[in-house]
């Protein structure tokens, strides 16, 4: 390893991030960190270590911005301090030609997260999303009328841990060579210019989906939200959570497994005898959690793209087509929104619900990009590891609330107001931090 400070080259910003403010997220971590500290009474968790507390959490918000490995990420940092300080390294073991260091190394992250207790982590997740969500308000980014978008995600297992002494491992059939793995249920809320992630929970083996979504939807409806509707997958279009959420006073609106109750409303519609939205009724049954009675829902059928209802019924009438095949070709939705007073709207009504129901994908494409965010290390706690899911959707978020800030733009190319690559983001937001760190204002092993 050189003992001299890097001589990369100096990041200029460009023109239209020059015309943003900028949010140092480094600092704003801190800033929850140290006020979740002082809600539990506690002041740090570094007592006795080379490093303080922000020297650990600065190593993570730089994995989580930048989406690097725990590894990667502790070196890069290190790296572009000594670059900032143009400090001379200085060798502390000459027969392994280690030198001293500005950050903690990825075995000090993973040993200080390893000693942060599993209550503190769980307050400062939520806090910490919290956080974001309320600068996006004060930004003007989002309001307090919000759309939800739920769905999970999972993560395989390959450690050694069993079911009964992890209950945060859940039996999978899809593992990538292996069958355990930890789910996720994410939440996302939208509105104005930006969606972001606003809470993750562990589901755990068995546990019903609609706890988790109830939590996570009263928590919203705490912090003041007003919660105009939820989108989802048809893994949540059940009795279950349309009672729950017929409880909270929110509407739904989901895709729908092919259930034969459904089945028999696609043959009604393949046969000429109903409209492509009808009204329909879910009713508990012996297996449901909940019950609060008749949950009465419009069903929305949608034909594939290509074909038409015509040329499916034609098709099942001479034969050329099963009906089997002819109910493949239709999507089922399933919605609680209020329908119109005129009946003949009813069907333009339908439509417009499932061109809506298109925004749901923000969530999956957020799950996608949260995923390159999050940071990778070798922490084991089921706590531990939904924190580094939690970072995961700082860093996207961050990410997000700074794009927004470029849609406002004005009398500007087109192209100004598509905001920065992740590579970018994660580029730029460190040098805002490390450019203010000086000899002086540090603390240095």
């Amino acid at each position: 390893m050189s003992t001299k400070a890097s001589s990369k080259a100096k990041i200029h910003l460009r023109p239209a991030e020059e015309l943003v403010p900028r949010e140092d997220w480094f600092s704003f971590f801190k800033k929850v960190s140290e006020d979740v500290l002082k809600e539990l009474g506690t002041t740090s968790f570094s007592n006795g270590y080379r490093h303080d507390d922000a020297a650990y959490w600065n190593v993570l918000v730089y994995c989580a911005i930048n989406g690097k490995s725990t590894q990667a990420g502790s070196d890069e940092l290190n790296d572009r301090l000594y670059e900032q300080l143009r400090k001379q390294r200085q060798c502390i073991d000459t027969t392994r030609m280690r030198f001293e260091r500005l950050v903690p190394n990825a075995q000090q992250v993973n040993a200080f997260l390893r000693k942060v207790p599993e209550y503190f982590l769980d307050k400062f997740q939520v806090a910490l999303i919290k956080a974001q969500v309320f600068r996006a308000l004060e930004m003007g980014l989002i309001t307090w009328v919000v759309e939800v978008y739920i769905d999970f995600h999972k993560i395989d297992y390959y450690g050694k841990d069993r079911r009964e002494t992890n209950d945060g491992l859940t039996n999978v059939n899809d593992g990538r060579g292996t069958n355990r793995a930890r789910k996720y249920g994410e939440l996302m809320i939208s509105s104005g210019l930006v969606s972001l992630f606003a809470g993750v929970i562990l589901s755990k083996q068995g546990a019903p989906k609609e706890a988790w979504i109830g939590k996570l939807i009263l928590m919203l409806q705490f912090w003041g939200f007003t919660i105009k509707r939820v989108f989802a997958d048809r893994e949540f279009s059940t009795y279950d959570v349309l009672a729950l959420l017929d409880i909270l006073g929110v509407p739904y609106t989901g895709s729908m497994k092919k259930t034969p109750g459904i089945r028999d409303v696609i043959d009604k519609y393949l046969d000429g005898e109903s409209k492509s939205v009808v009204y329909h009724v879910l009713v508990p049954n012996q297996h449901t959690r909940l019950d609060v009675g008749s949950i009465p829902v419009h069903v929305i059928l949608k034909v594939d793209a290509g074909t038409t209802i015509h040329a499916l019924r034609k098709a099942v009438a001479e034969g050329t087509m099963t009906r089997a095949g002819a109910r493949e070709q239709i999507h089922v939705f399933i919605t609680t929104e209020q329908e119109p007073a005129d009946s003949s709207k009813l069907v333009r009504w339908g439509k417009d619900i499932i061109e809506g129901f298109r925004r749901r994908w923000r969530i999956e494409s957020g799950l996608r990009d949260g995923k390159k965010f999050r940071p990778v290390g070798h922490a084991r706690r089921n706590s531990a590891k939904t924190f580094k899911v939690t970072m995961g959707n700082y860093g996207y978020n961050g990410w997000r609330i700074q794009n927004g800030l470029y849609k406002r733009l004005q009398d500007v190319p087109a192209s100004w107001r598509q905001g920065e690559t992740r590579e970018r983001f994660g580029t730029v937001a460190t040098m805002v931090h490390v450019k203010s760190f000086t000899t002086h204002g540090m603390k240095i092993a």
